[in-house]
């Protein structure tokens, strides 16, 4: 029961924190960043913020761990964090890096499709009857949790599933 608690907190803080994010200057790259003197980089719109303006531990990281990512788009967010928007094969992500260039957590959604075979299986077995929608997979300090989005005729509900156990987060009637 910890657990569950534990977890309904930890999502509930990281579904506060992305819903309240207001992006400011953005950026976008043709590629992915690999390094800050990589002529390929160019900012698509006048004005953007330039890579050598965004924290180098966070590029640095980024391009270690998101080598396969297209479509990157940096964006600054109120002074305190920098929001990294990118696309991967079947995938959508994002990563929010401190000021000091720390990855504060990952997000990344994506269809039933993609989704393990582990977690996908548990949803069906406790939801039989429901559709998955999409998933959003949020990787926080070491931690993983997976927020899944199923549907039937009636409802709509927002599961979270960490360790094997599943959480109902949202539970919503839809409108005839």
């Amino acid at each position: 029961m910890k657990k569950i608690i534990l977890t309904g907190a930890f999502a509930l803080f990281i579904f506060t924190y992305v819903l309240s994010q207001d992006a400011g200057p953005s950026v976008a790259f043709t590629k992915t960043a690999t390094s800050t003197k990589n002529p390929e980089i160019a900012p698509a719109n006048p004005g953007a913020l330039l890579p050598n303006e965004i924290n180098e531990k966070a590029l640095k990281h980024f391009s270690r761990n998101c080598k396969e990512a297209t479509n990157v788009r940096w964006y600054e967010v109120a002074k305190e964090a920098t929001t990294c928007y990118y696309d991967l094969p079947d995938k959508k992500g994002r990563s929010v890096y401190d000021k000091k260039g720390r990855l504060v957590y990952n997000i990344l959604s994506y269809s039933e499709e993609v989704l393990s075979a582990e977690v996908r299986n548990l949803v069906k077995y406790d939801y039989p009857g429901y559709s998955i929608d999409f998933v959003q997979e949020v990787f926080n300090q070491g931690t993983t949790i997976f927020i899944v989005h199923v549907s039937d005729k009636k409802t709509i509900k927002q599961l979270i599933v960490y360790n094997g156990e599943i959480t109902v987060y949202k539970d919503m009637n839809k409108s005839n």
